[in-house]
């Protein structure tokens, strides 16, 4: 399986975020969504949002840099930017959301390092982690 091919271990949370699509046309005004964490670790996490239906078509076309802001700060960055690498939908019509794969490249090494110790702390509590 993917999980099996991860470079990084992985831990399950549920995290409430702000979760901002950064269209390149209105760098100034991103479109910004609540959005659950669903998992993280130091290079990417997965997100389970409700999108509009523009905003996803737009993400599949051709904006895919996104930005995530944790309101819990606990041992976590204010704000990771990220790049979509998978969009899958979720549910029908009315009810649908979207979960996101995110991958965090080019993070300063703060970043990075703030999302390890995240991930550990959370691996050594007994939160299940991928390894």
């Amino acid at each position: 399986s993917g999980r099996d091919k991860r470079k990084f271990d992985r831990v399950n949370v549920s995290l409430p975020a702000k979760f901002s699509v950064l269209i390149p046309e209105q760098t100034f005004r991103p479109v910004d969504y609540d959005c659950e964490v669903l998992d993280i670790s130091e290079r990417g996490a997965m997100i389970n949002v409700r999108l509009a239906p523009d905003n996803y078509s737009s993400m599949l076309q051709k904006t895919r840099y996104c930005r995530i802001e944790f309101y819990d700060k606990v041992n976590l960055p204010d704000k990771v930017t990220g790049r979509a690498v998978w969009l899958q939908p979720q549910g029908k019509d009315d009810e649908r959301t979207y979960r996101i794969g995110l991958f965090f490249e080019d993070c300063p090494a703060e970043i990075v390092s703030a999302l390890r110790r995240f991930v550990e702390s959370m691996t050594i509590s007994g939160v299940r982690s991928s390894t």
